[in-house]
């Protein structure tokens, strides 16, 4: 593994790779592994210079290409953008598809602008003339294990998904320009996503959607992953199914509760399920889980109690999740939507709680009408650990926790808990999720119970 340097606005040099000097003077050749001298190995990083002093670096793409940059999951290689670290000035590569028939189609397990908090990497098409079909595409289809970061600066590009499935990707956008979808597909085809995650850094000026279905018949199937970041202010389509009446997409715990701005659903019928977060004005988001068994919610302004989740919002407002249990039993019963909190501590043995508020109504509530698994990542080994609290016939453990208040309505509620201690060390910079299952049946229609979204660790 070693470093390599690309300077289209280069004449001189050897044209090998191997330093500033003699950097290779285009990325399409390095994309295809079509250089005429100089190699990559899979896990060399690739820095890119994105300015030359005057203008921005570009590269007109005249062909429809596939990567074919050396790579791997067990070592990817990685292009860096440079921000004026490598070169004297600080930029934005850009990658002209010129007519939108071109596309470039990104390589499994290659990394965009290193750490992933680069942004210097447009994708765009000089064509009036561009709609409809993806600028570039993701070559994968149904590989476990995707992991790709890119592009992470996105102009008209529109992520072609037809017939993918794509898992544990990221995509970083800090630009979408106006009445342009991040991803379509064509008609007849399903996409299946598993734990996407898009980062917008900033909002696009206009209306378009994250996810547009091509036809009817086309679908998109997304678990678990979520959006983050800023939406335009205007307004901004998660699914956009037009008039296409069998267009039926699904989104199971996918989560959309930290962007600023206005976020809708529009479909016929395009479909929920599971948890989502849907922010119906600016950082105003409506919480819903809703099946047979019960509906969790949460609504901003329904002065819900709270503990120590708050609101990105300028008010710095608590929020909870509020549980109807309609029908659910010991034999039947329901999962919350998962709570994922980054573990940033040092390694070690850590306590993790999960705090609730029940009705008085409900009495001697059971460790097997209500519990947990809390799921780690040994420090030791690298692998997940499990721990689950459901045990028959025990019962659940008062808390001392402060709530914002322990009243709702014209109703009472007791504290309780859900605790804790991993037997090995969480491996610091791993994820911590856990995920809560009740059985708890209804006593009253206005019987509710609270859940704090936060896992303490301590």
């Amino acid at each position: 593994m070693a470093d390599k340097y690309i300077d289209t606005s280069l004449s001189t040099g050897l044209n090998d790779g191997t330093s500033l000097a003699n950097a290779w003077r285009s990325l399409i050749d390095v994309f295809k592994n079509t250089m005429t001298f100089g190699s990559i190995i899979a896990g060399d990083n690739i820095y890119v210079r994105t300015h030359d002093g005057s203008v921005n670096c570009t590269e007109a793409l005249t062909v429809s290409i596939t990567m074919a940059t050396p790579t791997s999951a067990v070592s990817p290689t990685t292009f860096i953008f440079d921000d004026g670290t490598i070169w004297p000035d600080d930029g934005v590569f850009v990658l002209d598809t010129t007519v939108s028939a071109y596309q470039l189609t990104f390589l499994d397990y290659i990394n965009f602008g290193g750490d992933g908090e680069n942004h210097r990497f447009e994708v765009y098409s000089s064509s009036a003339s561009s709609s409809g079909i993806g600028l570039c595409k993701f070559k994968t289809n149904a590989i476990d294990g995707l992991c790709i970061n890119a592009p992470s600066f996105v102009g008209y590009a529109l992520f072609d998904v037809s017939a993918t499935t794509l898992i544990n990707f990221k995509v970083i956008i800090r630009y979408v320009r106006v009445n342009y979808d991040l991803m379509t597909q064509g008609a007849d085809v399903s996409t299946k996503m598993v734990n996407p995650q898009f980062v917008f850094l900033d909002p696009p000026p206009g209306a378009y959607s994250v996810f547009r279905q091509g036809g009817d018949g086309s679908t998109y199937e997304v678990i678990g992953g979520g959006i983050s970041g800023n939406v335009s202010d205007i307004y901004t389509f998660l699914v956009y199914a037009a008039a296409y009446d069998s267009a039926n997409s699904k989104f199971i715990d996918f989560q959309t509760g930290n962007i600023a701005g206005t976020f809708k659903i529009l479909g016929n019928p395009s479909q929920v399920e599971g948890s989502k977060t849907v922010l119906i004005g600016s950082g105003s988001p409506f919480n819903y889980h809703e099946e047979s068994l019960s509906k969790v919610e949460f609504k901003q302004g329904e002065n819900y109690p709270y503990l120590n989740s708050i609101l990105p919002n300028a008010a710095s407002e608590g929020w909870s999740y509020k549980v109807s249990p309609w029908s659910a039993s010991k034999g039947f019963q329901y999962s919350l939507p998962p709570i994922i909190k980054a573990f940033n501590q040092t390694a070690g043995i850590k306590t993790l709680t999960l705090e609730f508020l029940l009705s008085t109504a409900f009495t001697n509530v059971s460790t097997d009408s209500l519990s947990a698994s809390f799921f780690y990542i040994d420090d030791a080994t690298g692998e997940q650990k499990t721990i689950s609290t459901f045990k028959v016939g025990g019962l659940l453990d008062t808390s001392t926790a402060t709530w914002s208040n322990t009243a709702y309505g014209a109703k009472f509620y007791n504290k309780y808990k859900i605790e804790v201690i991993t037997p090995t060390s969480i491996r610091q910079g791993t994820k911590v999720t856990v995920r809560a299952l009740s059985g708890i049946a209804e006593v009253g229609v206005d019987d509710f119970w609270f859940m704090d979204p936060d896992v303490t660790i301590s």
